[in-house]
């Protein structure tokens, strides 16, 4: 597997917003926080162009049934970012 890193791209940003926003109303009834983490959610930082997310659980008792939110979403995220 041959990893591409590019230059910053200022989209970025707004591609974390949209899988935020589609992500957000799965969760409406967990306490959590969704970040944008790794070099893409650095300014101005080279990096390799996928968008990395760390969604932040209140209590961990909860995983399952997140977990179980995202089945009907993951091919739905990748097709808006195509």
């Amino acid at each position: 597997m041959n990893v591409e890193v590019v230059d910053y791209n200022p989209a970025w940003k707004d591609w974390f917003k949209t899988i935020k926003s589609t992500l957000t109303p799965l969760l409406w009834s967990i306490p959590h926080s969704i970040e944008h983490i790794g070099s893409t959610s650095i300014e101005g930082l080279a990096a390799k162009s996928v968008i990395d997310i760390d969604i932040l659980l209140e209590d961990f008792g909860d995983f399952k049934k997140t977990k179980l939110s995202f089945v009907p979403i993951t091919m739905t995220i990748k097709v808006i970012l195509d």
